[in-house]
């Protein structure tokens, strides 16, 4: 049995919901000022050259509850109510969509009555895949504000135990390449990369994410955060313009973040594995198309997806099951599981396709 099966089997009495900090504070990380300076010339720059994404199928909801306050923020230039925002990004609307809620939230941010059993589902269902996980591996650093559940000393918040589990199948898929190259399109605030840093240690990869603008600078803010903290030997590049990628100090850093609306620069390179949970689901039709195009395009050698298998809605927005995903033939499944997460568990598989031979 291992570590966390055991804890839990001991512990599960004293379990708690983790409930400090449920008021918005100021943890100042050192270079967050600078993020917002960044944020706000990033969104005023890609505005006026037209590169601003219109997010459609459940990101469109998402984007309208952006409007009020983040979207407000970053047209006024306002850095106080910017940064205030990042600051606690896990408990506010910046977490619409990067963050698996549970059932509904309460006025304190967190449904307490349910989040300990789902995070103990996943835990569980992290174990078993991983016996040998513990539990120092699944915390992140407090960054956002985050929340979870409390175990010991330990913190575990929404998601974790899925984001290790993938950035395991990911290693796994890519440990004979001498230098991989990963594109993950939808990172949300980029948990599965921090996972996989923190598993890898100092292999040489590159691993760039494309997102919505405005997802992309909260991930910003977390993987920046991330290298401070744990002092990370790896560069992060933003791209502002498609012209970037023609500088080796931007396309060739450890770290690419490129928009959703430059997604075609995304086609001139190579890439050994994509990888998307969730996001591809909750597109257009149109969008995931567009998509596709670009990775039948490149033909990867692994295509690693988490993805919806039901007639079923987010966001009240109709999702698009996995059997109707545009995969090229050129693809096999190698590999397939139905998904335990809370992310997604009953109406969700974890596919890994192979390119054929």
């Amino acid at each position: 049995m291992s570590n966390i099966l055991d804890l839990l089997a001991s512990e599960l009495d004293s379990l708690t919901v983790d409930r400090r900090g449920l008021d918005d504070r100021d943890l100042i990380l050192l270079g967050d000022t600078h993020w917002a300076i960044v944020a706000v010339s990033f969104y005023e720059l890609i505005s006026k050259n037209g590169f601003l994404s219109s997010p459609d199928g459940a990101w469109e909801e998402i984007g309208h509850v952006w409007e009020t306050n983040y979207i407000s923020a970053l047209r006024n230039k306002n850095l106080p109510q910017l940064l205030g925002l990042a600051r606690n990004f896990f408990r506010n609307e910046l977490s619409a969509g990067i963050v698996s809620h549970l059932l509904n939230r309460n006025q304190s941010g967190i449904d307490h009555e349910s989040l300990n059993g789902k995070i103990i589902c996943d835990l569980v269902a992290c174990a078993k895949k991983y016996p040998e996980v513990q539990f120092s591996q699944l915390e992140i650093p407090c960054i956002g504000n985050p929340y979870g559940l409390v175990v010991g000393h330990h913190l575990i918040v929404p998601d974790a135990p899925r984001h290790f589990s993938h950035a395991k199948k990911i290693i796994q898929l890519i440990q004979d390449i001498e230098f991989p190259r990963i594109l993950e399109i939808g990172a949300g605030y980029g948990g599965v990369l921090y996972m996989l840093q923190s598993l890898i240690g100092n292999k040489k990869f590159q691993y760039v994410i494309c997102d919505l603008e405005c997802v992309l600078l909260i991930a910003l803010y977390f993987l920046q955060g991330c290298k401070t903290i744990r002092n990370w030997d790896r560069r992060i590049s933003l791209v502002c313009d498609p012209g970037d990628l023609d500088n080796p100090e931007i396309a060739e850093a450890d770290i690419v973040l490129i928009p959703a609306s430059m997604s075609e620069v995304i086609s001139r390179n190579r890439y050994d594995l994509i990888y998307n949970a969730n996001s591809f689901s909750e597109m257009s039709p149109d969008t995931l198309k567009h998509y596709f195009d670009f990775i039948n395009a490149i033909v990867p050698k692994y295509i690693f997806l988490m993805a919806n298998t039901l007639e079923s809605y987010a966001f009240d927005r109709p999702m698009t099951r996995l059997a109707d995903f545009p995969i090229s033939e050129d693809y096999k499944v190698s590999e397939w599981c139905y998904a335990p997460w809370i992310s997604g568990a009953g109406k969700s598989k974890e596919v890994v396709y192979e390119r054929k031979k």
